[in-house]
């Protein structure tokens, strides 16, 4: 047995021994197909180096041209550098105008704001509240109040109309009334509404009246039964 284990021992040794040569022999392939390859990289380099040598003998290239070559490419690189310094104060000073102008619009904002207070501030100290321009008649010792607009204005040709404008600085505008019935009223009714409306049980002397008034005054009516109401309407609006 132990003669069995010392030759088991002896074969181990040798396997292992086999395959470090194996292994080394492996290595030194490599090693000298790295050889070879460098080689022909060498090979190909000292090729491209000769086809230069011989293109540069073919086409020389002086000195002289050579440094104003060199002295071009060192000018436009010197104004590339000038340009883009310039591009950049350009650049600043657009900032500074950029800013300058903001400042100048919150300056002029602001002006405008207090100027538009100030405005406010007057037109609150010195507001007035607008009186309505109202016109006043004296029909016969009777006093009627009215508004110049819209009522008056709504019929042109309308003696009061005309009346109102012609005496515009008068406090009171006298108008003689008809006989003793209050029929001022109607005319004014018609002004302020282009239409009177009276109940059924008025009488015809009143109706003939109240359009003789009407027609006095330069107001264009006809009468219409409706409703069981007498209506005057202006012609020209219906």
């Amino acid at each position: 047995q132990a003669q069995m284990r010392t030759h088991k021992s002896l074969i181990a040794k040798q396997q292992e021994t086999a395959a470090k040569l194996q292994r080394a022999f492996s290595e030194r392939e490599e090693d000298c197909k790295y050889t070879e390859q460098l080689l022909m990289e060498l090979k190909n380099y000292q090729s491209e180096l000769m086809a230069a040598e011989e293109q540069q003998a073919q086409y020389p290239i002086e000195p002289d041209a050579h440094a104003l070559l060199c002295s071009q490419l060192e000018a436009a690189r010197s104004e590339l550098r000038a340009e883009e310094a310039a591009n950049a104060t350009l650049t600043a000073e657009l900032a500074e105008a950029e800013a300058a102008s903001a400042r100048r619009d919150e300056l002029l904002f602001e002006r405008n704001l207090e100027e538009r207070h100030r405005q406010c501030q007057r037109q609150l100290d010195g507001y007035e509240v607008a009186q309505p321009d109202l016109v006043t008649f004296n029909v016969s010792g009777k006093i009627y109040t009215v508004l110049r607009e819209p009522t008056l204005s709504l019929h042109p040709n309308s003696l009061l109309k005309q009346l109102a404008d012609e005496k515009q600085n008068e406090k009171e505008i006298f108008v003689e009334g008809m006989g003793d019935q209050d029929l001022f009223k109607y005319v004014l009714e018609y002004h302020r509404d282009r239409k009177v409306i009276l109940p059924p049980t008025v009488s015809k002397e009143l109706i003939e009246a109240v359009l003789r008034e009407l027609n006095r005054f330069g107001l264009d009516i006809e009468s219409d039964k409706r409703l069981g109401c007498v209506v005057f309407r202006n012609m020209k609006i219906v």
